[in-house]
């Protein structure tokens, strides 16, 4: 859980961390590349980049910082995807009250990132999910229903 909630928070805030790309080289830029674990990132992709960085390297910024977010993004999906995974694995030995407050958590969680990743802006009412929260409503409530569990853990 924590986990999730840590790639969501990095990918959510208002400030995050991004990378500039101005002090790299040719030789920078490919190593990125190669060492970026996105699944989708052909090697047509990343020769198409390499060439837009030597044409225009601002253009080539431009498509990096976007791959880089693309990547942040992807790997929120799936840290949720993986709790999700836990809560199934442990769902027959949970309280009910418990399991209620996981799944509730959980769907939560996953609505908020499928908005990040199909580039939805947070607060806006979308088609896809519903989620119409900020990152602050997702802490909050993550906070009500840690505190919740705990509760039901006590018991």
């Amino acid at each position: 859980m924590h986990t999730a909630m840590k790639e969501i928070s990095c990918i959510s805030s208002g400030i995050q961390r991004v990378l500039t790309f101005k002090d790299y080289d040719e030789k920078d830029v490919e190593i990125y590349l190669e060492n970026l674990k996105v699944v989708c990132l052909t090697e047509k992709m990343k020769k198409e980049i390499k060439e837009c960085w030597k044409n225009d390297p601002q253009k080539g910024i431009q498509e990096l910082q976007a791959l880089d977010k693309k990547f942040k993004d992807i790997r929120a999906y799936n840290a949720v995807l993986d709790l999700r995974d836990s809560y199934l694995d442990a769902l027959l030995f949970l309280p009910d009250k418990l399991s209620e407050n996981l799944e509730q958590y959980i769907t939560t969680m996953i609505n908020f990132v499928l908005e990040i990743k199909d580039g939805h802006e947070l607060g806006k009412k979308s088609n896809k999910s519903g989620w119409a929260g900020t990152a602050e409503e997702l802490e909050e409530k993550t906070k009500k229903l840690t505190k919740d569990m705990q509760q039901e853990l006590q018991k």
